[in-house]
């Protein structure tokens, strides 16, 4: 999660892309955007933004649920870890306290409880704050406001392949359907065996939904 602006909201997100990609030097070329679980909500609304220069977006696990409610559902079928920190109490601003005043030994731990995801990963994955985590939570994710990202792309006529593992409780296969029988250029692509961490456990899958474009 990257701060902008000093705030954690989408807007912010999308700002820190832009100054990513000018920083980069690519600001000003066509784009294949492709995002994993947040990542996907936010590479939806950054190719909108920009959708004049953008060819293709692939999205992989993406929580796009139609309400608060459903994505709160979906967080609370991840497991316990997830279900403690979507709610805010006492315990979880405890736990990301003790996070933050020990970062080494939380990166550690986040390793061993997560064999499947490579080192450095996994100890990155503890480097949030609380401020930043509540605000993507709440601005972000459980906003469900990207309905009319899609729209806009597919106005465009920007081809979109929204993907999921068939075992992910977090990308909603009934909403990604919906999603591709109502619109011309979304296309609903589900992985026979990945869960949410598809990225990770099948990366030769993914890539190919990129380079396909």
């Amino acid at each position: 999660m990257v701060e902008a602006n000093g705030g954690f909201g989408l807007s912010d997100h999308l700002d820190a892309l832009d100054a990513m990609a000018d920083n980069l030097g690519i600001a000003d070329v066509r784009h294949i955007v492709g995002g994993h679980s947040m990542g996907g909500i936010l590479a939806l609304h950054w190719a909108a933004r920009h959708r004049e220069r953008v060819e293709r977006v692939v999205t992989w696990g993406a929580p796009l649920q139609t309400s608060r409610e459903a994505a709160l559902a979906a967080i609370d079928r991840m497991g316990f870890v997830e279900r403690l920190f979507v709610l805010d109490t006492s315990v979880s601003r405890a736990v990301c306290a003790w996070s933050c005043a020990h970062r080494e030994l939380a990166g550690w731990l986040a390793t061993a409880t997560s064999p499947e995801v490579p080192v450095a990963l996994a100890r990155q994955g503890v480097l949030h704050t609380w401020a930043a985590y509540r605000g993507v939570l709440e601005e972000v994710i459980l906003a469900s406001d990207w309905q009319p990202a899609i729209e806009a792309l597919d106005a465009q006529g920007v081809p979109m392949v929204l993907a999921r593992g068939a075992r992910d409780p977090v990308a909603d296969a009934a909403v990604v359907d919906r999603l591709a029988s109502r619109y011309e250029r979304v296309a609903a692509l589900t992985h026979p065996t990945a869960g949410h961490e598809l990225p990770l456990s099948d990366p030769p899958w993914c890539v190919r939904e990129v380079a396909d474009a």
